[in-house]
């Protein structure tokens, strides 16, 4: 009887199910269809990403390599097409390689590029750091309020390069002779929690030996 009973259970559902599946048949297969376009869609958009890095990283290390086979001219033409397409790897490499070797010399050009590479979707830490270098870039020709607007996303940060920013900006005031401003900022250093014991120790010092009475 009871393996009747089961039986005649197991029947009703596969009967269930298969009319489920003959009554929403149109509804599952254009559900099957759509993740299926979702999922082709994502390996084709993963597969152009790696041929455009592919392309991006063959031009860089083309240029690196074969230098001195190419004008000047060119070589800035073709990095700064790298540093256009807002690569996470190539176009800061792109930048660095241009400020290494002195390729540009507008302030102002340089500038520019350094905001596109910093307007790349990237971790805070790289953003970051990118902002210190343009602000360590420009430290001589930079106003006051122009490092302050350029570091604040760093110095008011939790990033790594904090410390970094607010020793830059301490400098910058030192070296102005601004030595309340200066002072200011090497104690915010020293008042950074877990700060880097070397660093630590090398604002303590120039505490100590600018700034004693």
């Amino acid at each position: 009887m009871d393996e009747d009973i089961s039986i005649i259970n197991q029947n009703t559902r596969n009967e269930y199910i298969k009319n489920f599946f003959k009554k929403n048949f149109k509804k599952l297969l254009f559900i099957i269809s759509i993740f299926l376009l979702i999922l082709l869609s994502f390996f084709i958009y993963e597969s152009l990403k790696k041929n455009k890095r592919y392309t991006l990283a063959k031009k860089y290390n083309d240029i690196i390599i074969n230098n001195k086979n190419y004008t000047n001219p060119y070589i800035i033409e073709n990095l700064k097409f790298i540093i256009d397409k807002k690569d996470k790897v190539y176009s800061p490499l792109a930048l660095y390689y241009l400020l290494d070797n002195n390729y540009i010399n507008s302030q102002n050009d340089i500038n520019l590029l350094f905001d596109k590479i910093i307007s790349i979707k990237q971790s805070n830490e790289k953003k970051h750091l990118i902002i210190f270098k343009k602000a360590l870039f420009n430290l001589d020709n930079f106003t006051e309020n122009q490092m302050l607007e350029t570091l604040n996303p760093v110095i008011n940060s939790d990033s790594v390069w904090k410390a970094h920013g607010l020793l830059l900006m301490a400098e910058f005031y030192l070296d102005k002779k601004e030595l309340i401003k200066s002072k200011e900022f090497f104690t915010k250093v020293s008042e950074i929690e877990n700060l880097n014991q070397s660093i630590k120790q090398d604002v303590q010092k120039k505490l100590s030996r600018e700034f004693s009475e």
